[in-house]
């Protein structure tokens, strides 16, 4: 239900820019290129460069949580309680997850970086994106507040993001690290009951 939900702003906006004939690359949909924006060639180049390093960062994480155990436990452990309801607790559910995780890449991506940065010039009928990067970067903040302070990480990422979307013009890039981002969850938060072992672990 949760996906399906997930879905409907998003296809209303398709279904808008189907029937009002506008291209789906203003939305996003177009290949990297630091003309959509008229970046300069080293924006660009920052903005790819931490997309690779963002990559970096979540395959070396995966690696060492698989190497060492303790590691993993360790951050498990600080899960703080609000996400543990959240986390997928058998396989049916991590593969529920891993299809959720698709689904907030693109829906999320498509609403908070796509339609803002297309919409909000057109209504204050300025040329300047600074407006849609903060109003993008506030309201994918904001739709994170369920996680209390913890929001503040969704706020960082927000801004890399919008910074990677203003500086290549394109969803493909924020479409994949958001994906990544929530599907490593997936091999790192797998279960509920880890966090219970480990209060067991603790116990003398």
């Amino acid at each position: 239900m949760t996906i399906l939900i997930s879905w409907v702003a998003p296809i209303a906006v398709l279904f808008t820019f189907w029937i009002t004939k506008t291209p789906l690359s203003h939305l996003g949909f177009r290949l990297p290129s630091s003309h959509i924006f008229n970046v300069t060639p080293l924006l660009y180049t920052i903005a790819n460069i931490s997309v690779l390093l963002y990559i970096l960062v979540l395959a070396t994480a995966a690696i060492l949580f698989r190497l060492y155990p303790k590691l993993k436990k360790g951050y498990v452990a600080k899960i703080p309680s609000i996400f543990i309801p959240l986390l997928p607790r058998n396989s049916s559910e991590r593969r529920l997850w891993i299809v959720l995780s698709l689904t907030a890449g693109i829906t999320e991506e498509i609403l908070f970086r796509g339609y803002l940065f297309f919409i909000i010039p057109l209504l204050f009928k300025t040329t300047t994106l600074w407006p849609a990067a903060i109003l993008s970067t506030t309201l994918f903040a904001i739709g994170h507040l369920y996680q209390k302070w913890e929001a503040l990480k969704p706020l960082v990422v927000g801004a890399l993001f919008t910074f990677i979307y203003y500086s290549t013009g394109s969803l493909l890039w924020i479409v994949i690290l958001h994906t990544l981002q929530d599907a490593f969850a997936v091999g790192m938060l797998r279960e509920e009951s880890q966090r219970d072992s480990l209060k067991g672990d603790d116990t003398p």
